[in-house]
């Protein structure tokens, strides 16, 4: 039997196995769910212990997903700053000749080879 995995369960800084991807999609269905819940309430939901909810916990903490209310020990989900895909889609107005973005002077010359990187050129040729 195949369970779907919620892609916010994915992390950046850990090693995503199976069984966290598991545990993490639980806690996000669980705390979609209900607005606000502890970690006692969450492992006794998920069928986890309280010490690997808030381990899990704090590394989607780290990553915006969850957040810890301010005053107490409950946990929520946290407000995901993504821009609509149309926003993203859509086109740039066309810029007139002469017209740059910014006001920075790009640099035209190509940066400094160190004297290692010029003598593989030499060897190479």
């Amino acid at each position: 039997m195949s369970v779907s995995v919620d892609p916010r369960a994915r992390l950046h800084w850990i090693r995503n196995v199976r069984r966290g991807l598991l545990a993490r999609t639980s806690i996000i269905r669980r705390l979609e769910q209900q607005e606000w819940t502890t970690v006692q309430d969450l492992a006794y939901d998920v069928n986890l212990t309280a010490a690997t909810i808030l381990y899990h916990l704090h590394h989607m903490h780290s990553e915006s997903i969850v957040e810890r209310e301010a005053q107490g020990r409950r946990w929520g989900m946290g407000a995901r700053h993504q821009a609509s895909l149309a926003d993203y889609l859509k086109p740039e107005k066309p810029r007139r000749k002469g017209e740059s973005g910014s006001s920075k002077k790009t640099n035209t010359n190509p940066p400094k080879l160190s004297t290692r990187s010029r003598n593989r050129k030499r060897i190479r040729r």
